[in-house]
């Protein structure tokens, strides 16, 4: 049985609305006789009701406001609106707020009336299942297929908006390159699934460590590029440094048959906004070449 939330300030009408949508065996109803007394029923628990019917009379004040709250719930309930005949303005201007149907209520009967609340309940389920499902088509057209961050295009878009902002309001911004080392070798000694597993691991470790306003996109085969919005180059350094303290317990607890390491190159706006994405890569480079010439020195020569 479906709930309804019914707002009417005529008690008369009220009672005979409510035993018409009761009577359908459909529905269940709560009534409210202000738009206030309405909203507060919406808001402490929206996921209770599955419309609302409004019937509006004059002493029915700030219907307008009503519609207009309503629709920015965080889960939005269709509405049914009940108005006389020459409230034409009125019909328009709530049908823009949201409001799914209206009757006019000399054209009422119960029949009508279930009918009309059923059929605006069922298009408004069909209306969140077709966009959740273009939600989820776009999320996977933003998102990398193996580790879920973002595809460099997506990263991108998002990165202009957040170096524009940057720059507008003169706020720090850094951006982060990092590189799986040895990814190669990592495929050919122990096979691509767990190369595939070892780039997984890295984003599943860097999304749990950055915040939710940093962006993380796979820039390339295995490398991945950080965006951080009001950070400078000293919080950067420090967000990696924990980073890499972070990758060093997963090796430690061994699940995978091989250890990580990253090369990772910062760049930051306190040496200005220009060309941050280039200056991190090179940076980046110039970690990987060093790390290599660290390998040669410590490892010994073969007999």
């Amino acid at each position: 049985m479906q709930q309804l939330l019914l707002l009417s300030a005529d008690e008369a009408q009220t009672m005979l609305l409510s035993t018409a949508l009761i009577n359908s065996e459909r529905f269940s109803v709560i009534s409210a006789s202000t738009c206030e007394q309405g909203y507060q029923l919406l808001l402490t628990d929206a996921g209770r009701f599955n419309g609302v019917v409004v019937n509006y009379t004059k002493s029915l004040n700030e219907t307008a406001h009503f519609f207009s709250r309503v629709a920015r719930l965080a889960n939005p309930i269709p509405i049914v609106l009940l108005c006389e005949r020459g409230n034409e303005n009125l019909i328009i201007s709530s049908m823009k707020n949201g409001v799914k149907d209206c009757i006019i209520k000399d054209e009422l009967t119960d029949e009508n009336l279930v009918r009309t609340v059923s059929q605006v309940i069922e298009a408004h389920k069909f209306e969140m299942m077709n966009a959740q499902f273009q939600k989820q088509l776009e999320e996977r057209a933003n998102r990398d297929f193996l580790t879920g961050t973002l595809n460099r295009h997506r990263f991108t878009e998002l990165y202009e908006y957040e170096l524009s902002s940057a720059r507008r309001y003169k706020r720090p911004l850094s951006v982060a390159m990092i590189d799986l080392d040895d990814f190669k070798h990592i495929n050919d000694a122990y096979g691509h699934k767990v190369g595939d597993e070892a780039l997984i691991a890295l984003s599943a470790l860097l999304k749990e460590q950055l915040r939710a306003a940093d962006l993380i996109g796979r820039f390339g085969g295995d490398e991945f590029i950080v965006a951080m919005p009001e950070t400078d180059f000293s919080q950067a350094q420090s967000t990696f440094k924990r980073i890499r303290q972070a990758l060093a317990e997963f090796n430690q607890s061994g699940q995978l048959p091989c250890e990580l390491a990253i090369s990772i190159g910062i760049s930051s706006s306190d040496s200005g906004y220009e060309s941050l994405v280039e200056r991190a890569d090179e940076a980046m480079y110039q970690s990987k070449m060093t790390h290599k010439t660290q390998q040669k020195t410590t490892t010994p020569p073969q007999t």
